[in-house]
């Protein structure tokens, strides 16, 4: 969770600086890094794009797989530089686990989330929902489970906010999960199609 929320910290502060300063995307020539499982009649010699690196992974297994991509990122300098930012930002979550810190992971990879998760119609919104609803009265409501989970899941999966003294040393904490965050946002999503 951490590794997932260093490099949701990099892409979210990328796109907010892109979005900010739109020439940090030109800063420098983009690298393309693509994993992808080929086989023996592929052509892997065609010459590859200036700024490129193309790591291919063959089998002699008849297996064939519908995803022949398993990952195809673009990147550069400045994204470099902040995924540094986010795995040191991981690297002190995982040496101190303060609660910011948590913050900081947990928003990123709501934020992604959000990017990345779109409902396609509003009916689907509404079976989300309604599922969700009888989920809540059962796991949250009727069994101490869900808050039994989240307190002891020591990973980002949460908001935490200090309610009494923010500066001792184990403040009590409140907290959010991040599925009360991402399913009213996906909600939002659902209804813009209409």
């Amino acid at each position: 969770m951490a590794l997932m929320g260093a490099f949701s910290v990099a892409d979210s502060v990328y796109r907010w600086l892109a979005a900010v300063y739109p020439r940090v995307t030109t800063l420098s020539t983009p690298f393309h890094l693509q994993l992808t499982q080929g086989d023996e009649g592929t052509d892997h010699s065609a010459p590859a794009r200036e700024g490129s690196c193309t790591l291919t992974w063959s089998t002699r297994l008849n297996v064939r797989l519908s995803l022949a991509v398993y990952l195809d990122e673009t990147f550069d300098y400045p994204y470099m530089g902040l995924l540094a930012l986010g795995l040191g930002v991981a690297g002190a979550y995982l040496g101190w686990k303060h609660w910011l810190l948590t913050n900081i992971l947990s928003t990123a990879l709501a934020l992604q989330t959000l990017r990345l998760l779109k409902l396609d119609t509003f009916t689907t919104g509404m079976v989300l929902l309604a599922g969700l609803f009888v989920y809540d009265i059962f796991w949250v409501f009727g069994t101490d489970v869900m808050v039994t989970v989240a307190k002891g899941f020591d990973a980002p999966i949460k908001i935490v906010f200090p309610t009494a003294d923010y500066l001792a040393a184990t403040p009590k904490l409140a907290m959010l999960g991040l599925g009360d965050i991402i399913v009213p946002g996906a909600w939002t999503g659902a209804v813009e199609v209409l």
